[in-house]
């Protein structure tokens, strides 16, 4: 760890935005000169602060002193003396440059502060220094120079080189102290020498006055960054509060509905045809509806919170839009709706595949709910790098002022006593922009509606995968009511399924036991994020010791937005109740990894 690091995990903790704010009032309040300073904790961070921004004007300014003594050089072997020349060139090129270069590297290397603030000073006046004995060289042998190489090392001095105002202040009278004791042993007349005098007198004033305002203005700035870091770290916990917040609001309500809808499907099965089923059907209505209100709300909590993130792949439009016809080809039925597509064979897109397939079945549920349809179609063409999907309906349309706010959240059209709470264009919206897909709505009154989205195309080969050798084995905890279901879905798409009765605290060489050793993909359930973790550092541990990839798709209601690759372990989260064309979808994703 280098010493700046260091140095910020020191002050890491020890800033509240309270101090920066007491000082930026006292800072606001001082104008005396030449004293400026933070109280001490702030004011360490404040070098640091400096020092960093000096550290990434270094090249410039070094590059800047190296062409300017080069220059200089040059102007002195055709217009000095050969004895004053064959001093001030050496001195130029041999002493000076090289001492430029030396900071130049010292800057690559962050060093410690201190030390390279007293060499970079340190060059400075020995720069300036030089200037001196070569314009008192010069008049030693009886050529005039002008100051003009002390002013233009003053002025570099004071408003480039970037040092401490107090630094470049006392470094600049230095040098101006010494120019002004060695012109009175030079031959120049007294006028000449107390004009020239006040000359660089007045020139150390504006300087150090300038130098002083850039000192304030740096650190202004500082104080302001610093408000802006604390802000960002405190927006960070709360996004993480809110994280926590929607993973346990997600299982604790989850858990019951997931049982609920067990113990109803249960009793519809065993009450005959009568009344007492007829309760237990509108019951289990109510309570489809209740899951997907709180399921709608937890996802406009994660999403306004921040802690959803793409994970872009490139996936098939023809076939995903095939295969969701296909899963809503019985809900079509029962409502008596023609559903349709229309496009080319295969067009390949790049989006999240979870999170498109979410995008689409919210459109969906709007039209069902909503719109009152007899048909749907679905179309896409392909342009160059953009696909255009449209999802069009023959409803009742939507109302020309509504169209400005239908993707906000609580607003719906037409009929307000309608199923829902108006948050699910708004979940389409935010997944839209997440993956930077442009979209849109076309409708009218009586004349149906039209969504529309421009999808980046990739060129891509479809590479089939055969998934009839595929291995899956479902890690089952003793309260878990879903791998039984699975098992038998799993099977019937072509997988090799198995359950394993194993807790996801099981340590690492028990699992590797238990575990067949072969290619396969892991399906673990896992409560809360501890759970997750420990499935993850166990998975990698025995990663390294099977070889191969292992992927893991993680069933918890903690987080199903999540997909990560960490020391070749791949991994997905997905909720119990997940449907099965995304299970499937899923699956084969995992199958490709093995």
């Amino acid at each position: 760890m280098s010493a700046i690091d260091s140095n910020d995990l020191k002050f890491q903790g020890l800033i509240t935005r309270e101090s920066i704010e007491a000082q930026q009032l006292r800072l606001s309040k001082v104008n005396r000169f030449p004293f400026m300073k933070f109280e001490p904790r702030l004011e360490a961070a404040f070098e640091l602060f400096r020092y960093r921004r000096l550290i990434k004007r270094i090249p410039v300014i070094g590059i800047t002193g190296i062409v300017l003594f080069t220059a200089f050089s040059i102007l002195d072997f055709f217009s000095l003396p050969e004895a004053v020349y064959r001093l001030s060139i050496p001195l130029r090129m041999l002493l000076i440059c090289p001492l430029i270069i030396l900071i130049l590297y010292m800057a690559t290397k962050a060093v410690d502060a201190v030390l390279f603030i007293r060499v970079y000073l340190s060059v400075y006046l020995l720069a300036g220094f030089t200037i001196v004995f070569i314009i008192y060289s010069s008049d030693l042998h009886n050529h005039y120079l002008p100051y003009d190489g002390i002013l233009l090392q003053l002025v570099f001095g004071y408003f480039l080189m970037g040092l401490p105002y107090t630094l470049a202040t006392y470094g600049g009278l230095v040098i101006s102290a010494v120019y002004i004791i060695m012109s009175s042993y030079m031959t120049l007349p007294f006028e000449q020498l107390a004009s020239n005098s006040m000359f660089i007198i007045s020139i150390n004033f504006i300087g150090a006055i300038g130098c002083y305002m850039q000192e304030r203005a740096r650190r202004f700035l500082f104080l302001n960054e610093k408000l802006v870091a604390l802000s960002k770290a405190k927006d960070k916990k709360e996004i993480a509060s809110k994280t926590r917040l929607v993973a346990v609001t997600s299982h604790d309500l989850k858990q019951p509905l997931h049982a609920m809808n067990l113990l109803i499907e249960t009793l519809n099965d065993q009450l005959p045809e009568g009344k007492q089923k007829d309760i237990v059907q509108s019951l289990d209505a109510s309570v489809k509806q209740l899951s997907q209100l709180l399921s709608t709300l937890l996802d406009i909590s994660k999403l306004n919170a921040g802690i959803v993130e793409p994970h872009l792949s490139n996936i098939d439009l023809s076939e995903k839009i095939k295969d969701f016809c296909q899963e809503q080809s019985l809900r079509v039925l029962q409502s008596n709706i023609s559903l349709d597509y229309d496009g080319p064979a295969t067009v390949f897109i790049r989006v999240d595949p979870i999170l498109f397939d979410r995008i689409i079945r919210n459109v969906m549920e709007n039209i069902f709910i909503h719109a009152e349809p007899t048909k749907i179609k679905f179309t896409w063409t392909s342009e160059r790098n953009k696909a255009r999907l449209e999802i069009t309906d023959n409803g009742k349309g939507i109302a020309e002022e509504d169209l400005q706010k239908i993707f906000e959240e609580f607003q719906q059209s037409g009929d307000k006593s309608r199923i829902g709470m108006g948050l699910g264009l708004s979940i389409v919206k935010q997944l839209a922009e997440l993956q930077n897909i442009d979209y849109g709505l076309t409708s009218a009154i009586g004349k149906g509606s039209s969504f529309w989205f421009k999808l980046p195309v990739v060129d891509e080969q479809k590479q089939p995968h055969d998934t009839s050798l595929a291995q899956v084995t479902i890690i089952k905890k003793n309260e878990s009511h879903y791998p039984d279901v699975w098992a038998t879905e799993i099977s019937s798409w072509g997988y090799d399924a198995t359950i394993l009765p194993m807790g996801c605290n099981m340590s690492s060489d028990h699992i590797k036991k238990t575990l067949p050793k072969q290619h396969q993909i892991l399906i673990w359930d896992a409560r809360d994020e501890a759970d997750i973790n420990h499935v993850t550092s166990q998975m990698q541990i025995i990663q390294s010791d099977f070889n191969f990839s292992l992927p893991v798709l993680i069933v918890t209601d903690t987080d199903t937005n999540r997909r990560t690759t960490t020391d070749n372990l791949i991994f997905e989260v997905v909720n119990p109740d997940i449907r099965p064309a995304k299970l499937r979808l899923i699956l084969e994703h995992l199958a490709k990894r093995i």
